[in-house]
Order: C-alpha cells, then sequence, then structure tokens
C-alpha cells in the first residue's frame, strides 16, 4: 500500500533522512520510532508532500507520489496527524470528520446543499471504523 524507497533529504549538508526505506502493506501498522533529531518528522513529511526528496521515490498504492503537493497527496487517501490537533469545539465528533472528508471530496464551496446531506454515508463508515460510532453526537471539546 506504501512504498518508500531509498529516501534522501538534506538541510544545508546535513542528511536528515538518508536512504529510508518503509513498506506498509494494507491493513499493516507500523511505528516509525528514534531519538529526537532521527529524522522521522521529515520521513513524515517527504511521505505526505510537504517536502520534496532529494532523492528517492515514494509510492501509494502502485503511484508515484514522490514530490506531489500535500493537497494532492491527501486526495490520494493518505494524510498525516499532528501531536496538536485541532477540532472544531462546538461541533460533534460526527461533524468534525464530515468537514473532514467533505475538503478531501471538493465539496466544500456546494452552496445549494446543506452539508447534513452531502457525504454522509462515508462520514458514518469513518466514524465507525475508529470506534466512535457511539460518540458521534457528543460536542467535540479540546481538555
Amino acid at each position: 500500500m506504501l512504498k518508500v524507497e531509498n529516501l534522501h533529504k538534506s538541510f544545508s549538508g546535513f542528511k536528515a533522512v538518508n536512504g529510508a526505506n518503509l513498506h506498509v502493506a494494507k491493513g499493516e501498522i507500523v511505528a516509525v520510532i528514534g531519538p529526537n533529531g532521527a529524522g522521522k518528522t521529515t520521513l513524515f513529511n517527504l511521505v505526505t508532500g510537504i517536502l520534496k526528496p532529494d532523492a528517492g521515490s515514494v509510492r501509494f498504492r502502485g503511484e508515484d507520489i514522490t514530490g506531489m503537493p500535500p493537497y494532492q497527496v491527501c486526495k490520494k487517501g493518505l494524510s498525516r496527524s499532528f501531536q496538536v490537533v485541532n477540532v472544531f469545539s462546538r461541533l460533534t465528533v460526527f461533524e468534525n470528520v464530515r468537514v473532514s472528508v467533505l475538503a478531501r471530496e471538493n465539496k466544500t464551496w456546494n452552496m445549494f446543499t446543506p452539508a447534513k446531506k452531502i457525504v454522509t454515508p462515508e462520514t458514518e463508515r469513518i466514524v465507525d471504523s475508529v470506534g466512535l460510532t457511539g460518540q458521534k453526537d457528543r460536542v467535540s471539546t479540546m481538555l
């Protein structure tokens, strides 16, 4: 599903990522671990298009996505999360997920159809897949 081959990235001569290889099969859960400064964040920024690699390739679902901008990588179905997450604190869990689905589907500018009538099945599937069905109507807040 995700294949990273011989990925390289340097900053002013400092090799942040030096020949990284990674293969993640469908349904597999993989962790990238290492000390601070090991290049983990740089690797994820390369995979998701935030940075362009100096060399190497990134393939997702068989397609070369090396150097694609983040919005295109996201539309392919690959994104990253950050340690500090932002949610719309006045929206429900379901509504927060729907915002992401609407953005991915390029449906954020549809002025004639209420958001409640768009992408509901896909939103339901995602909420269910992460075990939040019982919490979907709960208002999201950051504690």
